[in-house]
């Protein structure tokens, strides 16, 4: 040891204490210290604050002994303290792992080891700042349910994004009026503005100055506010009420799909108004008109009560809610649900215009019943038969292809019921796939011209070819006359390429229209017609 009482007189000395660790690994056991847990940094983060750092954890003592705490960082002992806090005033280096570990020990001589937690560090930057707002700052007449825009503003213009970091998300927080209204992220930086609009149920009041503002919060906890910008709302003059319903309040026997009416809704300002309808509190349309039909996808439920209520919204985005309605429906009797197809479900070799058909009907003998027919989840048209000819398509059904279909049934109280989606393969059939010269061109083709149309399936024994004006509804037909006819002619035909001459000019009559884009077809030796392809014929 050494004596401070031998020091010379007049003379400087430097000195330090030297702290040594001993670890010793010793299981938890009953008197020991806690095992210490609950760290911070929690094992395995990312950490970005590199100048203030700092250890923190849970411990103690089962017999209330006094603890103190080793601490080890990155396998050297660092420090010995009494508190679950230690502050490690070195800086960190970024994109760095390290590892720390805390041994307590108890002054019965308990020692418990912690577990050896890990983090890595990050050097981040707080967001880009929001700058350039729409509505500009200290704009009149805004809108009461407004859309907030802004943009990004990047004091490095080799940055792109919403934060200078790669790979950081940005969150942006509104606040109107020093009041937290709302987020959004997922915001594309590169656009022009980002922007938020204000939702009906934070409409602002008309005629008065309003504050806003922007705050980023990046993914690292790393925040950027906005300056304070305003702006002041258009005054008050509110649409007049929606009234007068149709149906009438109290209505029933309605269709399951009414048309629903009102008056009123004007603007006392002369501004436009939309209205925005609610049935049994959801909404479910916004029109101009003063009516509006349920469609067939939210048909109502038979034998029901259902309320509806119709808010005007003039252009400055103020409301006026009309009263709450309500009607009854029709007892229910739906049309019996269209089954037993034809083609059958799972028919293969299927024509590329094929006669569909079912069985359907109405319990209720007084209601007639329109079938809506969908393929391939498209509507292609409505009957009141049990039978349907596919009308031929631009998007015609291509050979050796799956295609579904099902049949709507819908009576004259609304009612609907939907049949199973059935399927079907089509079999192989004239298809052509494109024409030479191409249509890009104006004009592609002219009388005399040479045309090849390029396909599948169109069998190896010549057919014709026709052409159709889409205007004059006239038609060609091209067969296989004698080389050098000059009504036209096919001049090669194989399964895969067929290649014509047009008529020449003297036998283009009126009815066939010169300039047009005509429709071509081709029919097999079997009788079997494709799809339609065009071209521009002209002079």
């Amino acid at each position: 040891m050494f004596d401070i009482f031998k020091l010379k007189p007049l003379v400087t000395f430097a000195w330090v204490v030297l702290f040594v660790c001993i670890l010793t690994v010793t299981p938890a056991m009953s008197g020991s210290p806690y095992v210490p847990s609950d760290p911070i940094p929690s094992d395995g983060v990312t950490w970005t604050d590199l100048y203030d750092f700092y250890l923190m954890w849970d411990g103690g003592d089962p017999d209330g002994d006094t603890v103190m705490y080793t601490i080890y960082f990155d396998g050297i002992c660092r420090a010995a303290t009494y508190d679950t806090f230690w502050r490690m005033y070195d800086t960190l280096e970024p994109n760095s792992d390290h590892t720390w570990q805390v041994v307590a020990t108890d002054s019965a001589g308990g020692v418990t080891s912690g577990p050896v937690w890990s983090f890595t560090t990050r050097e981040d930057w707080p967001p880009f700042y929001p700058c350039c707002p729409q509505p500009s700052n200290g704009a009149t007449g805004v809108n009461m349910m407004p859309t907030l825009s802004w943009k990004i503003y990047r004091p490095w213009p080799l940055r792109t994004g919403c934060d200078p970091d790669p790979g950081d998300t940005v969150k942006y927080v509104i606040k109107i009026d020093g009041v937290r209204v709302g987020e959004t992220d997922n915001l594309s930086c590169e656009t022009t503005y980002l922007s938020w609009k204000v939702p009906p149920q934070h409409a602002l009041e008309p005629g008065k100055t309003h504050t806003w503002k922007v705050v980023a919060h990046d993914s690292y906890g790393e925040v950027t506010a906005g300056p304070e910008w305003s702006f002041t709302t258009a005054p008050p003059g509110a649409p007049y009420t929606p009234s007068n319903p149709s149906p009438a309040n109290g209505a029933t026997d309605v269709s399951c799909m009414p048309t629903l009416s009102w008056t009123g809704g004007g603007d006392p300002n002369g501004d436009n108004v939309t209205f925005i309808i609610k049935i049994d509190g959801v909404r479910v349309a916004e029109t101009e008109y003063n009516s509006w039909k349920v469609p067939i996808n939210l048909s109502l439920a038979a034998g029901a009560t259902h309320t509806w209520k119709v808010v005007a919204k003039d252009s400055t985005d103020q409301l006026t809610p009309g009263p709450l309605w309500s009607f009854t429906t029709v007892p229910p009797g739906a049309p019996y649900v269209p089954s037993n197809p034809s083609p059958a479900n799972g028919a293969t070799g299927v024509k590329m215009l094929p006669k569909l058909s079912w069985t359907g009907g109405d319990p209720n003998p007084g209601d007639t019943v329109k079938y809506i027919i969908k393929i391939d989840g498209e509507r292609v048209g409505k009957t009141v038969n049990t039978y349907f000819k596919v009308p031929i398509l631009d998007d015609a059904m291509e050979p050796n292809t799956y295609h579904s279909w099902r049949v709507l049934a819908v009576d004259s109280t609304g009612q609907v019921t939907r049949s199973w989606v059935w399927g079907f393969i089509t079999g192989s059939y004239p298809w052509i796939t494109g024409l030479q010269p191409y249509s890009g061109s104006f004009p592609a083709a002219k009388p005399g011209y040479t045309v090849w149309i390029n396909g599948n399936y169109f069998g190896t024994t010549p057919g014709s070819v026709k052409l159709i004006n889409p205007v004059t509804g006239s038609s060609r037909l091209i067969g296989t006359y004698a080389y050098g006819s000059e009504f036209g002619y096919v001049s090669s035909w194989s399964d895969t390429q067929i290649i014509i001459r047009l008529p020449f000019a003297i036998y283009w009559g009126s009815d066939m229209s010169l300039p047009a884009e005509y429709r071509i077809r081709v029919k097999s030796a079997d009788g079997t017609w494709s799809n339609r392809a065009y071209m521009y014929i002209g002079w």
